[in-house]
């Protein structure tokens, strides 16, 4: 039997997620709906509370109105409850220090087709033959630290590593048309919804209408999971790194807009995981044309997801990049190091050539200086948003 619940929609009678395709209905829709934005009025409010310097310590001098004598009590609401729901609080994961966004209760992510299983773009197309594939890898290595050469000639970017702040360059190229490791996840379900809603063609997004549905295409999915589920995981990576596990790791605020306006989360996969396999579960449902249109107008036809920021004047720079067939010498050096294979750089180089891949010659156009100019000049006033950590606690000296 079957049961929608909370945590789990699909969960059988002895609380196992039903990990098979599940369908689900438009009255689901709404109450997830509902939900998120539950949550996110829960994580303004604890927010707002944060800012105000409120704690609950019940003896440290500080402003609020749920204290707790208990400071063990206090101490494990400020770490467990507080930090995780508070809005732009510092935190450090494996891959450095973000400034992360208020954690909401669940996980999502939003398709608009029924795909055998979800992939990072990393694995799209990546051939089965071993000589290609290492000529695949690399060159998709390639393309990511030509980006990272291009987004550290921003000062945004620059200002946001002397801040302290980590840059997540392979998540960013990711998010900016890259193929990469990582896949996209959210704990936004608009956001998901959207996705899972609306398609993208000839540069821009499209709702879909009924002749669109009754064409093909008529299910969509959105893949879940309760925050709950993905700090298990957390845990028992941070105390035994060598246990495969995938974690959820946030993005948070970047130089850049994208990944915040998505409310942007990751996973990071060498090899292609299912993520009903590490407890998401996949639910279906019909697309309707009614639904499609209103998270298209409710999303602002993308924009709210897809803001301009400093990289919008380098999209057909990156669009190049995504298909380039020549790589500087620092970009290749900088993956052979990486790899720890520079003693084969020789070799390696004459692979490529034999394979159309150049070396030598960057794959950014020649009014990229200039772009950087006057993108750098327009962000003369940028500033990193401010941050919170959490706040010491002393006892009483009594």
């Amino acid at each position: 039997m079957i049961s929608f619940d909370y945590n789990y929609i699909a969960q059988t009678e002895d609380g196992r997620i039903c990990t098979d395709l599940y369908e689900i209905s438009e009255k689901d829709i709404l109450r997830l709906l509902q939900i998120s934005e539950i949550e996110a009025n829960e994580c303004r409010r604890v927010t707002e509370s944060s800012w105000r310097g409120e704690t609950y310590y019940a003896d440290d001098g500080r402003p609020g109105n749920e204290k707790i004598k208990d400071p063990h009590l206090a101490f494990h609401k400020e770490l467990i409850y507080r930090d995780a729901k508070t809005d732009r609080f510092l935190f450090g994961h494996i891959h450095g220090t973000v400034i992360r966004q208020a954690e909401r209760n669940h996980y999502f992510r939003g398709e608009n087709a029924i795909y055998p299983s979800s992939l990072p773009s990393f694995f799209r197309g990546r051939p089965k033959d071993p000589e290609k594939r290492f000529i695949y890898d690399l060159t998709a290595d390639l393309m990511i630290a030509e980006f990272d050469t291009l987004i550290h000639r921003l000062d945004c970017v620059k200002e946001w590593e002397r801040r302290g702040l980590t840059v997540l360059t392979e998540v960013l190229a990711q998010h900016y048309g890259l193929k990469t490791r990582w896949l996209d996840i959210t704990n936004d379900f608009p956001t998901a919804l959207f996705f899972a809603s609306c398609y993208f063609k000839d540069g821009k997004w499209h709702y879909f209408k009924q002749e669109d549905i009754q064409a093909n295409n008529q299910y969509s999915v959105i893949y879940q999971m309760p925050r709950w589920r993905a700090e298990e995981d957390l845990m028992v990576y941070t105390l035994e790194p060598s246990i495969e596990i995938h974690p959820i790791l946030p993005i948070g605020y970047q130089p850049f807009l994208r990944c915040s306006n998505q409310y942007g989360y990751g996973i990071r996969m060498d090899e292609p995981v299912a993520l009903t396999s590490i407890g998401f579960e996949k639910l279906c449902f019909k697309k309707s044309a009614k639904l499609s249109r209103w998270i298209y107008e409710y999303m602002d036809g993308g924009r709210k997801i897809y803001p301009a920021d400093s990289l919008t004047q380098f999209e057909s720079t990156l669009k190049d990049l995504a298909s380039a067939t020549s790589f500087s010498e620092k970009a290749l050096r900088s993956v052979l190091s990486a790899r720890n294979q520079m003693d084969e750089y020789t070799q390696i180089k004459e692979k490529l050539q034999n394979h159309g891949i150049t070396i030598g010659t960057t794959p950014l156009s020649q009014d990229v200086e200039s772009l950087i100019r006057l993108q750098n000049k327009r962000d003369r006033n940028f500033s990193i948003p401010p941050y919170l950590t959490r706040p010491v606690y002393t006892p009483p000296e009594d």
